[in-house]
């Protein structure tokens, strides 16, 4: 359990998640966008527990845009 170390992250996070995700539930990244500071939370509504599986296209356009503001 890291949880108490989030805030130590000084660096810019793209937290990707699927909404339909059943392996692990879309709190928990959730809680890592609230509490790592330099966080962005993509959540992808008809995805699973693999959205650049399912969502590709846009998943690979989340990460572009992410690394091209920071």
């Amino acid at each position: 359990d890291l949880r108490d170390t989030l805030g130590k992250i000084s660096v810019p996070v793209l937290v990707v998640h699927g909404s339909l995700d059943a392996v692990c539930p879309v709190g928990a990244a959730k809680f890592l966008a609230e509490n790592i500071e330099n966080a962005r939370l993509e959540e992808f509504e008809d995805a699973g527990h693999a959205p650049f599986i399912t969502a590709p296209e846009r998943f690979d356009a989340a990460v572009r845009g992410f690394y091209e503001e920071i």
